[in-house]
């Protein structure tokens, strides 16, 4: 499954309140120039898709919310605290998150920034656009079970860190170990790395 760049999402998310006898979603999307990130309020507050699915019981999702420059600054803990409402506490499902930085202007220091977020375990076999970053992602702590094995349906990552940061020892040893069914590693040719990524072999 390819994630689809859209600057849409308030149509999608009037397409999906159609459905609403829905028992079972999988939402995988990428939204750009937003003015917020699709975060757990955005998710689950009263004009949502998800207030109108009353059957849901299983919802996965893979959402990159990409915002524009000058956008309100907000860490990947502020982003984990969107998804502790009654309704995803209700639910009991394991959510994953981390927000990157991307400067694309250092003198007038103005940046995009970039929030994924995902249930866990991750649905999908592909998994796009992954930074250094990654390395620190966070999720909630109040899932009703364990999850175990997070990330072993992903087939195909794809590296690319846009602030070209350079990816650390750390950062694959953090892969070998959580991706364990991986068979494609895709590395954008702008990526770097630390020394000893090259000289520790």
């Amino acid at each position: 499954m390819l994630k689809i760049p859209t600057k849409e999402y308030d149509r999608v998310d009037t397409v999906l309140s159609l459905f609403h006898k829905l028992e079972r979603l999988s939402l995988n999307i990428v939204c750009v120039n937003r003015e917020s990130f699709i975060d757990g309020y955005w998710l689950d507050h009263n004009r949502s898709f998800l207030s109108k699915l009353e059957n849901l019981i299983d919802f996965r999702f893979d959402i990159l919310s990409i915002t524009s420059p000058n956008f309100m600054i907000k860490t990947s803990d502020d982003v984990l605290l969107t998804f502790q409402s009654d309704y995803w506490l209700k639910k009991g499902w394991s959510i994953g998150c981390f927000v990157n930085r991307i400067v694309i202007d250092t003198i007038e220091n103005i940046a995009y920034y970039y929030c994924y977020v995902f249930t866990l375990p991750y649905q999908y076999k592909r998994f796009e656009c992954v930074p250094q970053a990654f390395l620190n992602y966070k999720e909630n702590s109040f899932a009703r079970q364990m999850v175990l094995d997070k990330w072993s349906n992903v087939r195909y990552l794809i590296l690319d860190d846009r602030n070209y940061v350079a990816y650390s020892i750390e950062f694959f040893q953090f892969i070998k170990e959580k991706f364990i069914h991986l068979k494609i590693l895709s590395i954008d040719d702008s990526s770097t790395f630390e020394q000893q990524v090259i000289s520790d072999r």
